[in-house]
């Protein structure tokens, strides 16, 4: 909101609950009272003496009027101070009267003055908890119906609507078709909920955070985290205060979408039609600087069904925002697309891949499933994403289907096949494609299927397919987590992890308990290194391995080996109708169990068939009177050629 209602409210919010005038409390810090002043603004809102000075808001990249602001002057024998105009109408309660004029006479100049407005967008100041009520605003709309799209409506970031208030605006501008802006952002609250609660058409940048942005690295980060965001969610964003070309500049190259100052245009009583051409050329300039530097251009799926992936990059389309229903995905076998696709926070969705390549953009997933959504995967012929891979947070869940293949290859200093970085919570995910998904990963801290905190969910379910895990590490969890007991179900697949690392897990959570089912499959775990193990974990935790109906074959080399089980714990391992094979040479090296023998190890039907050459070894990792076995066969060699 402009300078002015900052200043007037600087000292006391509004409070519809509490619409006490400004009486002097005898702490010396009473407001300078002029009864003068107060009898002429309440003439002013009598007599409606107001008058509007439009300021243009421009297209950061034309430096063509996209909209304008429409900013309140009022007159009563001569100019009187906007802020002077809200003290007394604050003091008087008469703050909705202000918002009624403000409303009517700004809608019945752009009716009279349409041939200049054109279709341009007017911007208009609300005050918090003064929304018109149902019968103005009735009137409003029989008198300007016409006009409501050209509207956007601005709500103060510093100042949040309670529900009814925000479910009521947010109703009005479904039916009305009015946007929304976000005003003064940076200020106040000043988190991303609050965007996401009020699902803005525009989000405008508060000045106080441009003011010298190009001399304050500080302030680019804080701006440019939130461009970035703006534009994965579709909102459009607005610098606003911008009085140099120094500040200029910056806000062009990190992103902005419009501009709003004295740089560019002043507020005026006429509806200018352009800005000063020299700025103009200025604008246009510093964009053509800019050529060859990655820009985010943010496709937002509506009503399309299909899309083809060539006809987006031929538009220099870099992002697609997804927030509803089923959407088709057309690649080129031949093409890899730098897009990268964002399920909208709360969303339930329908991707459907086919024949589709992308490479990530600015280290930001290929896929990215926001907070709270829930995403179906169809995967249809061949596709690969590049760089980084699918996350899926911890509030969120991922289900991959269909008879097509996909490839994962992910880069970096920590990375991820599917789920969620090392730091950072995972949700459910769910592969039960009949199709082969295969990850490879570089990197030095890195996993494939999962994440790095486990706290609740469904987590990690293989339900048919073939799948193949491996890449060049240092450290690396094939399938699960590095804390949490994340519960790791695998059945009817074939499944084969690679883990040629200095340390490593196959499949298992590392500081928590075991919760691994294996049932109906043939895994192969290989691999080498210092400190790895196939299925369970390098370190004491406890938990179940259960191992049924499958043929396992675990074939790691190094120097401390756990090849089913764990470095100690009390470890429960189950396993029935299944075949095991276990082959190891390393200093230290335990085959099933436990390496301190404190895990439990039951066998129903089972084969076991291990061989292991090393200094220390425990072949069984349990105490005698926690094994038993009903039926099955064991071959166990230890140091035999």
């Amino acid at each position: 909101m402009q300078a002015v209602l900052d200043s007037a409210f600087a000292n006391k919010r509004i409070d519809k609950n509490n619409r006490r005038g400004y009486q002097g409390t005898g702490s010396g810090t009473e407001e300078y009272y002029n009864p003068s002043e107060e009898k002429m603004v309440n003439t002013i809102l009598d007599e409606n003496r107001f008058r509007y000075a439009f300021q243009p808001i421009v297209d950061a990249k034309t430096g063509n009027i996209y909209a304008y602001e429409a900013l309140m002057r009022a007159e009563l024998d001569g100019p009187v101070a906007p802020f002077i105009v809200l003290k007394y109408a604050t003091k008087g309660h008469r703050l909705y009267d202000i918002e009624r004029a403000t409303f009517f006479n700004v809608f019945k100049e752009v009716s009279e003055k349409i041939n200049l407005f054109e279709d341009k967008k007017v911007f208009i100041n609300s005050i918090p908890g003064y929304q018109l009520d149902e019968a103005d605003h009735q009137q409003l709309r029989r008198k300007y119906a016409g006009l409501f799209k050209q509207v956007v409506v601005e709500i103060t970031e510093q100042t949040e609507l309670d529900d009814t208030g925000l479910e009521m605006m947010l109703q009005r501008s479904a039916d009305d078709g009015f946007g929304i802006a976000i005003d003064d952002y940076g200020t106040g609250y000043s988190n991303t909920s609050s965007l996401l609660r009020y699902l803005p058409n525009c989000v405008k940048i508060d000045r106080l955070l441009i003011s010298n942005i190009q001399e304050d690295p500080k302030k680019q980060h804080f701006v440019k985290s939130i461009i970035e965001f703006g534009h994965d969610n579709g909102f459009h964003i607005l610098a606003e205060g911008v009085e140099t070309a120094g500040e200029l500049r910056a806000v062009i190259h990190m992103g902005a979408d419009l501009i709003q100052g004295y740089y560019t245009a002043k507020p005026s009583l006429e509806i200018l039609q352009e800005i000063d051409p020299e700025i103009k050329n200025e604008i246009v300039s510093v964009n053509l600087d800019t050529t060859g530097k990655a820009e985010r251009k943010i496709f937002m799926v509506t009503s399309e069904k299909e899309l083809p992936l060539v006809r987006l990059a031929l538009e220099q389309y870099t992002g697609i925002l997804l927030s509803q229903g089923d959407l088709t995905l057309v690649g080129n076998p031949e093409y890899v697309a730098g897009v990268t696709i964002k399920i909208k926070d709360g969303s339930t969705c329908r991707l459907t891949l086919k024949n589709v390549r992308l490479e990530s953009l600015l280290a930001q997933p290929c896929i990215d499933i926001g907070e709270n959504a829930h995403l179906t995967i169809v995967l249809e012929g061949d596709n690969e994403l590049n760089e980084v891979g699918i996350r899926v947070p911890e509030s969120s869940s991922l289900r991959i289907e269909g008879s097509g293949n996909l490839l994962v290859r992910a880069k970096g200093v920590t990375c991820y096949g599917i789920g969620n970085g090392l730091n950072a919570g995972v949700g459910s995910i769910v592969f039960a494609s009949s199709g082969a998904l295969k990850i490879w990963i570089e990197g030095a801290r890195c996993i494939g299927i999962g994440g790095g905190i486990y706290r609740s969910g469904g987590g990690v379910k293989i339900a048919g397919g073939s799948i193949s895990i491996g890449g060049a590490c240092e450290n690396i969890i094939g399938i699960g987590c590095v804390e949490g007991a994340m519960p790791i179900d695998i059945g009817n697949c074939r499944l084969e992890v690679e883990t040629n690392v200095a340390t490593g897990i196959g499949i298992g959570c590392l500081n928590g308990d075991q919760n691994i089912r294996i049932a109906s499959s043939r895994l192969d775990i290989l691999g080498s290194g210092n400190n790895l193990c196939g299925i369970g974990s390098t370190r004491k935790t406890g938990g179940v391995i259960h191992i049924s109906t499958s043929k396992v074959i675990v074939k790691i080399n190094g120097q401390k080996v756990r090849l089913i089980g764990n470095a100690g714990g009390e470890l429960y391992i189950l396993t029935e109708d299944c075949r095991l094979e276990l082959t190891s040479e390393g200093s230290e090296v335990s085959g099933i169990g436990s390496m301190d023998k404190t895990a439990i190890i039951k066998g129903k039907n089972a084969t076991y068939v291990i061989n292991i050459h090393a200094g220390q070894h425990a072949v069984l990792g349990a105490k005698e009177e926690n094994i038993s076995f009903d039926g099955g066969e064991r071959l166990l060699k230890v140091n035999e050629d």
